[in-house]
């Protein structure tokens, strides 16, 4: 029984490996400044950079990395942080 009354979905599980952390996704182009800033945030968070765990996806005739957002969160943005480092464990589990 759930006794503190927060609904069943509210925590979340992540098997490393298992299913990707998160349904944001956007295209983040080779060479562009947001791949460089996603480099430095992987790299600031012990991250390998994008050339060695991006996925690379393809939509029409733009091709890029497939990371949740186009630019990486804000330090003060916990929320954001927290689900960007999910993505990260992610994408090197998966590399």
């Amino acid at each position: 029984m759930n006794q503190k009354g927060a609904p069943r979905g509210a925590t979340r599980i992540y098997v490393t490996g298992g299913a990707r952390p998160t349904h944001l996704s956007q295209i983040v182009q080779r060479g562009t400044g947001a791949e460089t800033d996603w480099n430095r945030w992987l790299a600031d968070n012990g991250f390998p950079d994008l050339d060695r765990i991006g996925r690379v996806q393809v939509v029409g005739m733009l091709e890029g990395w497939d990371m949740p957002w186009r630019f990486p969160p804000s330090a003060s943005d916990t929320t954001s942080t927290g689900v960007a480092l999910a993505f990260a464990k992610w994408l090197r589990s998966k590399a």
